[in-house]
C-alpha cells in the first residue's frame, strides 16, 4: 500500500485521502447547486460538513461567507419592499412575464421612486410567458403580491441584497 506524508504527524493511504477529497468536493459540489438554486439553508448545512472535515476549505469558507453576508443584507430589500403598498393589483389570466414586468414600475410609483426593485427570473421565457395568474387584491405590500403570484406559478422567492429572485422549485 502506498502512503503519503502530510507533515511529520499524518501518514494516510493515498486511497483515503483521495476518498476524502472526492467525498469533500461532492459536498461542496451539491452546496454549490442548493445555492444557485436559491435554498440556503442546505447549502449552509452542506458547507458546515465541508467546513468540519477541512476546515481550510476556501472556496467553501468564502461561499459560507457569502450566504450569511446575503442573509444579513437582503432582508433590508424585502423589509424596504414590505413597506410599500400597491393600492390596487388586478390581473385577470395575465402572463407572468407581463406581471413581472409591471411591478418594477409599479413599485416605483407607489413608492415615488424610493424603492427599487429588481426581479431576477431564474425559468425560461417561456415558462414565464405560459404561466397564467389571476389575482386581485387591495392596498397589499409589494412583497405579499410577490408571493401570491409566485405562490400561483409555483415559484419560490429568495431576497437577496439587490434584487428578488424568482425560481422552480428543485425536483
Amino acid at each position: 500500500m502506498l502512503f503519503i506524508s502530510l507533515g511529520i504527524w499524518l501518514a494516510m493511504p493515498i486511497g483515503t485521502l483521495s476518498a476524502q477529497t472526492s467525498a469533500g468536493q461532492q459536498k461542496f459540489s451539491a452546496a454549490v447547486r442548493l445555492f444557485a438554486n436559491g435554498d440556503m439553508d442546505a447549502a449552509k448545512a452542506q458547507l458546515a460538513e465541508v467546513l468540519a472535515a477541512d476546515p481550510k476549505h476556501r472556496q467553501a469558507a468564502l461561499l459560507l461567507q457569502r450566504i450569511q453576508m446575503q442573509e444579513r443584507t437582503g432582508g433590508d430589500l424585502e423589509k424596504r419592499a414590505a413597506s410599500v403598498v400597491i393600492p390596487s393589483f388586478d390581473v385577470k389570466d395575465a402572463s407572468l412575464s407581463s406581471i413581472l414586468d409591471y411591478l418594477p414600475s409599479a413599485t416605483a410609483e407607489a413608492s415615488n421612486g424610493a424603492v427599487t426593485l429588481n426581479i431576477v427570473r431564474l425559468f425560461t421565457p417561456e415558462f414565464g410567458d405560459e404561466s397564467r395568474v389571476t389575482l386581485a387584491i387591495r392596498n397589499a405590500p409589494v412583497t405579499e403580491i410577490l408571493r401570491y403570484v409566485a405562490e400561483a406559478a409555483g415559484l419560490k422567492i429568495q431576497y437577496q441584497p439587490h434584487a428578488v429572485v424568482l425560481s422552480k422549485p428543485e425536483g
